[in-house]
């Protein structure tokens, strides 16, 4: 069950951690899937395009579950969800469900800073999002960097003031970062030889319309 101090914790600073929120052998399953899913994807944009490397979503797999059903099965997962069902309400679903690994010695367009929800409504989340860890997030590997309490702000911050005032997502697999959808983060520079693999879930109120007709890619 989510506790007050959580409660107060994102209410105050737009973001909440969990750790041990999937197990280990959840975490390994879903990489594996992950990674054959990510070669799909850039095999597809090597036939289509010979710049692969430069397209705008290099890394990301773009609706998950459409390669597996194991991806979906983690939306059951109470200390998951339970975040989700709170803030924005029990009938909230899913807007979108991409991938958020980080390519070997690279960024990629997760790396500059933004926000997942383009509307900005005063005391009011529509998007709330989540990053799943499937590997130990480092500062070498490219950890998730965020901006704590800049979901109450409607201008973009300065990237000076983002790196002085920033914090990492440093964190053991299995552990998540909850944000509100206005919350300001990047991702960071993976500076090792191997990917930084991850999930993102963000979730919309019930009344809003997803990002992909998941009724017509999960047929």
């Amino acid at each position: 069950m989510i506790t007050k101090k959580e409660i107060s914790f994102f209410n105050q600073n737009g973001y909440l951690i969990r750790k041990n929120v999937l197990s280990n052998s959840i975490c390994k399953k879903l990489k594996k899937k992950l990674i054959l899913a990510n070669k799909k994807e850039i095999n597809y944009h090597k036939r289509n395009n010979k710049k692969n490397k430069l397209f705008k979503d290099f890394g990301m797999v773009m609706v998950c579950p459409m390669y597996d059903i194991s991806f979906a099965n983690i939306l059951g997962i109470k200390k998951l969800i339970e975040p989700f069902e709170y803030f924005l309400d029990k009938n909230c679903q899913v807007y979108a469900f991409t991938s958020s690994s980080m390519p070997p010695n690279s960024g990629n367009f997760s790396s500059r800073i933004h926000v997942d929800s383009q509307r900005f409504i005063p005391k009011y989340m529509t998007n709330m999002g989540c990053t799943i860890a499937l590997d130990n997030f480092t500062d070498q590997n490219g950890a998730t960097q965020y901006l704590p309490k800049s979901n109450k702000k409607e201008k973009k911050p300065s990237q000076k003031f983002f790196e002085k005032n920033k914090k990492v997502f440093r964190c053991k697999r299995g552990s998540v970062l909850y944000f509100s959808g206005r919350l300001f983060h990047k991702g960071g520079t993976n500076t090792t030889d191997k990917w930084r693999n991850a999930l993102t879930i963000n979730m919309c109120r019930y009344w809003m319309k997803p990002r992909f007709n998941y009724n017509v890619l999960l047929k």
